[in-house]
């Protein structure tokens, strides 16, 4: 619908944080990181032509992912301390700013971001 369109995609990582109100309490996300992926946006294809670029897009994003990763590992003075054993021990936020998420493979994108397994990013 929109060839050529930038799309952004923003990683927000936050913390968990409980403040009592008049009745219960209240779940507060404070935010410590948020990295921003400016992404061209291409048409689809069918076939064979279309399988490879979303493999060269997934590739892509990987390598993206990879050069965050290594900026984590380099500046860590400013990561919340880690209180869980779980995989995910930061929750994050996923946002497209984009009207029709489900366009140009977004929520590929999405899904790819989510369901991947998180890389070590604490030695």
């Amino acid at each position: 619908r929109h060839p050529g369109r930038v799309t952004q995609v923003v990683l927000s990582f936050y913390e968990r944080r409980f403040k009592q109100s008049w009745f219960a309490k209240q779940e507060e996300k404070l935010y410590w990181e948020q990295w921003q992926v400016n992404m061209y946006v291409v048409p689809t294809r069918g076939g064979a032509e279309g399988e490879e670029l979303r493999q060269k897009l997934l590739r892509s994003l990987g390598e993206a992912m990879d050069v965050v990763v290594r900026l984590v590992n380099e500046k860590k003075e400013h990561l919340p301390p880690v209180v869980s054993s779980d995989i995910v021990t930061f929750p994050f936020d996923i946002a497209i700013s984009a009207a029709d998420v489900s366009s140009f493979g977004l929520d590929t994108i999405k899904k790819f971001l989510v369901q991947t397994a998180p890389p070590r990013m604490l030695n």
